[in-house]
C-alpha cells in the first residue's frame, strides 16, 4: 500500500501519513493514531 492509498483510507493527506511514520519511528505515536490507522485497514490494536 502506498502512502497515497493509506492517506485516502485514513482520510488524511499524504504528508500527514509521512509525519505519522516519522512520529512512530521516534516512538511518539499515540494510541489514538494507531487505532485510527488500524481501523482504516480493518485491523485492531491490542494493548496490555
Amino acid at each position: 500500500m502506498t502512502t497515497r492509498q493509506l492517506a485516502k483510507a485514513v482520510g488524511v493527506t499524504q504528508p500527514a501519513v509521512s509525519e505519522t511514520e516519522r512520529t512512530e519511528a521516534r516512538g511518539d505515536i499515540t494510541l489514538a493514531t494507531l487505532q485510527r490507522y488500524a481501523a482504516a485497514l480493518d485491523c485492531k490494536v491490542f494493548t496490555r
